[in-house]
């Protein structure tokens, strides 16, 4: 790995380890639930969100120089037209797991070179409870805990096995129902993040979040080492590569072990039949 890449790599590292140790010393402390005011997106930032946050760009701040964040607190953070990097911050996905101790829930992050998708050069997620660490770097395969990570075998969608954000029942319960109806299993567990890494990793055949329900922070940095682990991603009605990283828009996502089971799942979802 080049010298760039692993001090970009080991910065991201270190940020999200900095973060894991200030969110486990909030949750022992009973503090981490503690509601501070509401974030740039409109939802309520409690402490352990926060706390993260600050770590991570502390962090990244001292380590990379001149950078700009996306934030899920503080929405964008410094010169986003003149900087070294653009980082992408999900600082703990899976904030209502985190509250009531259930162990699934993550630090996520995307360092890019500009300011599209398609700049992205690594990410990084570490699983709180676990510590389990995700990474992948442009040129390299994905890892966890640094073994090489890889999608498993793709199926076809009657035959596939699936975790889904469940607001679509309440946005689309007809295509909700038709979606649980056409694979074979289903699985929610509250964080994006993990859910579409188990799909990198090859537990999961698909992830699927529909309709416009989740920000770029939200799937950026899953959706990039499930790419590297020779897994498929998109959006629907706008093509990845190409997605704006500062953008505040909602997005339709869907992660696959691959491209024919990723065409069946959008035919799904957008016919009007």
């Amino acid at each position: 790995m080049e010298l760039e890449t692993r001090r970009v790599m080991e910065a991201a590292e270190a940020a999200l380890s900095n973060a894991r140790r200030r969110v486990l010393e909030l949750m022992v402390s009973g503090e981490a639930s503690r509601r501070l005011s509401r974030g740039f997106f409109g939802d309520v930032s409690l402490a352990v969100d926060v706390e993260a946050e600050r770590a991570i760009i502390s962090t990244l701040s001292d380590r990379l120089g001149s950078v700009a964040f996306v934030t899920e607190e503080g929405g964008i953070l410094g010169n986003e037209d003149n900087n070294d990097y653009l980082v992408i911050i999900d600082p703990v996905d899976g904030s209502n797991n985190a509250m009531v101790g259930i162990p699934f829930f993550a630090g996520a992050l995307a360092i890019a070179k500009g300011s599209t998708y398609s700049d992205i050069v690594a990410a990084v997620v570490v699983n709180y409870s676990s510590g389990e660490v995700y990474k992948a770097a442009s040129g390299h395969d994905a890892s966890k805990n640094g073994k090489p990570i890889r999608v498993c075998d793709e199926v076809p969608l009657n035959e596939s096995f699936i975790a889904f954000d469940p607001r679509i029942l309440k946005k689309r319960p007809e295509k909700g129902l038709e979606l649980v109806s056409s694979v074979k299993n289903v699985r929610f567990f509250g964080s994006a993040i993990l859910e579409s890494l188990l799909v990198a990793e090859g537990k999961l055949h698909a992830f699927v979040a529909y309709p416009r329900i989740m920000r770029p922070l939200d799937f950026v940095p899953s959706a990039y080492i499930l790419q590297q682990a020779h897994g498929v991603a998109d959006c629907i009605d706008v093509r990845l590569d190409a997605l704006n990283l500062l953008s505040t828009e909602r997005y339709a996502i869907l992660a696959a072990s691959g491209s024919r089971l990723l065409e069946e799942l959008a035919r799904l979802l957008t016919s009007s039949a």
